[in-house]
């Protein structure tokens, strides 16, 4: 988890916050889609751009690392940000994009699938 110092205080349920935490492996398909959903919308609806290159669906994907490590903060707190502390937030949302994989703990991230036992695509015939 990673904790992001704030440079202007963000002002939550009557209670200063100086830093945030940023739980980005708290982040599943909900929070990824409603990410994706709120960056299209401030986007204008329109189509998105490479993953990669998506600066709004990073910073909403690092609000989403955040909601999922305190959930008393809410998306209305988080639009509030500003300034440099908007690009920490969106660095922290690229990352889980672009995963350099230093910090990967090998765990699988949940039950496996099953597999097939044998391969049910014919060799070609040359």
């Amino acid at each position: 988890m990673e904790t992001i110092s704030l440079a202007r205080p963000l002002l939550v349920n009557g209670k200063e916050l100086t830093e945030l935490k940023c739980d980005l492996d708290g982040i599943g398909v909900d929070e990824f889609a409603r990410a994706e959903a709120r960056s299209k919308k401030k986007r204008g609806g329109e189509g998105s751009s490479a993953l990669e290159l998506d600066y709004t669906m990073h910073l909403y994907l690092g609000f989403e690392g955040i909601m999922a490590a305190d959930p008393s903060i809410d998306i209305a707190d988080l639009e509030r940000i500003s300034g440099k502390d908007l690009a920490k937030i969106m660095a922290a949302g690229r990352f889980f994009i672009i995963d350099t994989d230093e910090e990967s703990t090998g765990e699988p991230s949940g039950d496996a699938s099953e597999s097939t036992p044998t391969s049910s695509t014919r060799a070609s015939a040359k």
